[in-house]
């Protein structure tokens, strides 16, 4: 896959998917508000096929790359298997690899994102045995996005939540938590920190030029 052969695939993708922005080669973007949620064409290792990768990251927490949270691939419709797209056969199958991806993803790539739909996707992520090294993750950015839409009681509700049910797992203890838990405190004692700290990452990742938009009702 030459230089030339991912603008083709990367604008064929960002065709269908209006609301992104192509922030690198392969990587699409659009920003909600704190939330960034990207489409990453991941290309196999000899370069004869991409897999197209769904992931959030969250702005509202320095860090040093763009973390693909919710990391989610296409998949088959029969066998849910991960599936890559051959190159040479990208013309034929991207309109449906792209109709595919869009019913398998774990939040919506077109419209208005509403805040509970992203708390939906961040319970689900928490409840899944397979993520089970993103959950204070998962609980951190969820409180991020819910202080960012003013709703800093349901926060505080999550962050009492998850308190509860930090009981040692994976190896964390209440101690090992605690600078997560203090972060989130001053989140909703002064909303502004975040806004602070988004402006801060989207200069240093350089997303200026992103779409972005603001959560909707």
């Amino acid at each position: 896959m030459n230089a030339s052969e991912v603008r083709r695939i990367v604008n064929d993708w960002h065709r269908e998917l209006p609301g992104f922005s192509v922030y690198k080669p392969r990587h699409l973007l659009r920003r909600i508000g704190p939330l960034l949620m990207g489409v990453l064409l991941e290309r196999d290792s000899g370069g004869q096929s991409y897999q197209p990768v769904f992931h959030v990251h969250c702005l509202a927490v320095e860090a040093p790359v763009i973390f693909l949270t919710m990391f989610s691939e296409l998949r088959t419709e029969r066998t849910k298997a991960p599936e890559s797209i051959q190159c040479r056969f990208h013309d034929q199958l991207y309109l449906n690899a792209v109709e595919r991806f869009k019913r398998q993803t774990p939040l919506p790539l077109l419209g208005t994102l509403s805040v509970d739909q992203v708390v939906t996707a961040y319970e689900a992520e928490i409840r899944n045995p397979e993520r089970r090294g993103t959950v204070e993750v998962c609980y951190v950015e969820m409180m991020a996005v819910l202080v960012w839409c003013g709703q800093g009681e349901r926060a505080r509700e999550v962050l009492e939540r998850w308190r509860r049910s930090n009981r040692g797992i994976f190896g964390w203890t209440k101690q090992d938590c605690s600078k997560e838990y203090a972060q989130c405190e001053e989140w909703m004692r002064d909303p502004a920190i975040i806004r602070r700290t988004v402006e801060s990452e989207i200069k240093k990742f350089k997303l200026e030029r992103v779409a972005a938009t603001d959560f909707g009702a």
